[in-house]
């Protein structure tokens, strides 16, 4: 029962809707706002994979310092230590 209900309004939307073709001005605008939104997806990307690289530098820095000063204290307290 709900096919044959579904088959006849199928039947009727397509005798009812028309393909539509768009006008060139609605084409062409649309093209030129996809083109702006891909353009501000792009630049905030790469602000933000600049802005993670920086992060990136800066923590391997830190724990860079951090060994170092780790094994400069070891290598104090080895030299003090009388073995």
């Amino acid at each position: 029962m709900a096919e044959v209900q579904t088959s006849a309004l199928v039947k009727k939307l397509e005798e009812v809707l028309v393909p539509v073709e768009p006008s060139p001005a609605f084409v062409e605008d649309l093209g030129r706002r996809l083109l702006a939104m891909a353009r501000q997806r792009s630049i905030r990307l790469a602000r933000r994979h600049r802005r993670e690289l920086l992060i990136g530098a800066a923590l391997g820095s830190l724990i860079s310092l951090a060994g170092l000063y780790f094994l400069h204290s070891r290598a104090k307290t080895q030299r003090i230590s009388p073995s």
